[in-house]
């Protein structure tokens, strides 16, 4: 289970709203502009912040935190880029993730924009915006998935702010959230969205428990409950793992009618519930909400697996480096010059 980047996400795909795109995108891009801009005016300073006593002792513990994890991540070898040192006081938009995909197939729509290249999502500021945009992609034939985004990054282009929502996290999902965003700054593959977002939740997901742990210690409260959650994670993972790989044999199989193909997809689906039910789940409560929170369809899936794919390849890699952050991260950059970064990590 990862409802940072499942539920909430990370990285939009109008990252590109402040370039411009070969294809004729005037009004996104129009709209993804203005978006930004109110975003990065509501930037207030982090001192300023504290000083104005506007947040809640907890709150106020959350952003303090933020510094720690960041320095944190410099020592490790992720790049300190001078994002999250301001919060977006009072903005109180949610910012929206639209993916498509097509229905018998796990074939993504995909855009393209300079920079971070093909992408198969396009974030939005608007709520509206995205669920147009969403009702003309299922008219197009195209299966539909709309979520919102819990944080957000261009990169380094911009100096992103914390949203105000990312201060009642948990230490351990602001942590995980943090250093996947700083992975992105330092290795940005362009036009391998998969590899990039698999990299940094591998990266994330780690380093943040590293944190706890050189933080706290290997015994504290925070680190175990971390454990526990990222067990959990595991654990719902490798059952939706096992669904993708069900459906994409059934995808797959030439002897099938298309007909039966869909016969045979409903039912895998509606089996899901059933599947997830029988985990051995530390918090199957949480979990459960989690999955069933939103209907699961192939637009829902090829996303889960876009942040979620290499995970043992990407450990067994960092184990090679003896647990050294750096050298796994230059291993991961070279990878880079791979037409399959994935490919050639051995997944």
């Amino acid at each position: 289970m990862d409802r940072r980047h499942l539920v909430a996400g990370l990285v939009l795909g109008g990252l590109a709203i402040w370039a411009l795109s070969p294809r004729s995108m005037p009004g996104y891009l129009a709209r993804q502009g203005v978006g930004q801009l109110t975003l990065l005016q509501a930037r207030v300073s982090t001192d300023e912040v504290l000083a104005r006593g506007a947040l809640t002792a907890p709150q106020e513990e959350r952003l303090r935190q933020i510094a720690r994890i960041k320095a944190f991540g410099d020592r490790i070898g992720l790049n300190p880029i001078d994002n999250y040192e301001a919060v977006a006081l009072g903005f109180d938009k949610k910012i929206w993730n639209v993916s498509a995909c097509e229905p018998l197939a796990f074939r993504p729509r995909r855009w393209w924009f300079p920079v971070v290249g093909s992408v198969p999502y396009l974030g939005y500021f608007d709520e509206t915006a995205a669920r147009e945009e969403a009702a003309r992609l299922e008219a197009s034939g195209y299966e539909v998935y709309v979520r919102t985004a819990g944080a957000y990054s261009t990169l380094g282009w911009f100096r992103d702010p914390v949203l105000p929502a990312m201060l009642d996290w948990t230490e351990y999902r602001l942590a995980e959230t943090l250093l996947h965003e700083l992975t992105h700054a330092t290795v940005w593959c362009p036009g391998q969205v998969q590899f990039n977002e698999s990299l940094a939740q591998f990266t994330g997901r780690e380093a943040a428990l590293a944190y706890l742990a050189d933080t706290y210690g290997p015994d504290s409260e925070p680190y175990v409950q971390a454990l526990v959650k990222r067990q959990d994670s595991a654990t719902l993972n490798q059952a939706l793992h096992g669904l993708y790989e069900e459906l994409d044999a059934v995808y797959k199989d030439k002897t099938l009618s298309p007909g039966a193909r869909r016969f045979r997809k409903e039912a895998l689906y509606a089996g899901l519930p059933a599947r997830l039910e029988a985990l051995p789940l530390e918090r199957p409560d949480k979990a459960r909400a989690w999955a069933e929170r939103e209907p699961w369809n192939n637009a829902r899936l090829a996303q889960f697996k876009v942040y979620n794919r290499g995970g043992d390849a990407f450990a067994a890699m960092f184990a090679e480096e003896g647990g050294d952050w750096g050298r796994f991260l230059a291993r991961a950059e070279a990878l880079c010059e791979a037409d399959d970064p994935l490919g050639a990590l051995g997944e």
